[in-house]
């Protein structure tokens, strides 16, 4: 309980710009919860962090794994793939803003987080592809374009008058599936 509490209360600080140079009594603040409950949880904010990203790539893995067939082509599971972390990242803004800024959450002293990390289920995902897909684009490549994507149209969503919505949305996936399985040749 108290380790979700600070969690939220970590991402809540992401999502507003707050979390850079906090201090673990401002996240303690945060999350309603003493300093001393924090720290028995998380020696440093560091830990918090890689925690926190191990906590977001696991359920990004749930989300990419889903509920697909053992017999779906690669094409259904691209896009079943492709609407489902759109559909978590809408439900979930903290997790975006957390993944967007994992970049730049390096502080003193601290191991930078690594966009891998948390892309490594649909790296994996990538890497099973057709051949045909494989041998043209490398998996970290799909995934970092794939989630690009999604990501544009969840911001696209927030931000285009409801009719239009769900045609722009699917025509980011559709156009990004024809390049992948249309291009002729890697430059």
């Amino acid at each position: 309980m108290e380790r979700k509490l600070i969690f939220d209360a970590a991402l809540r600080m992401i999502k507003e710009g707050k979390f850079a140079g906090s201090t673990m009594s401002e996240i303690a603040f945060y999350a309603h919860l003493t300093e001393k409950t924090v720290s028995y949880f998380f020696e440093s904010r560091h830990q918090l962090i890689s925690e926190l990203a191990t906590h977001i790539a696991e359920a990004l893995r749930s989300t990419i794994k889903g509920p697909s067939g053992i017999n779906s082509s690669f094409q259904d599971r691209f896009f079943q793939t492709w609407s489902a972390l759109s559909s978590f990242y809408l439900r979930n803004p903290a997790f975006l803003a957390f993944v967007e800024q994992s970049e730049s959450l390096t502080y003193a002293g601290e191991t930078r987080l690594s966009e891998r990390t948390l892309l490594l289920p649909l790296i994996q995902f990538f890497e099973s592809a057709p051949e045909t897909i494989r041998d043209k684009f490398n998996a970290v490549t799909l995934a970092l374009v794939f989630h690009g994507s999604v990501i544009t149209a969840v911001k696209l969503k927030e931000n285009i008058p409801s009719g239009a919505r769900d045609n722009e949305i699917r025509s980011l996936a559709e156009i990004l599936w024809n390049g992948i399985t249309q291009s002729q040749s890697v430059i």
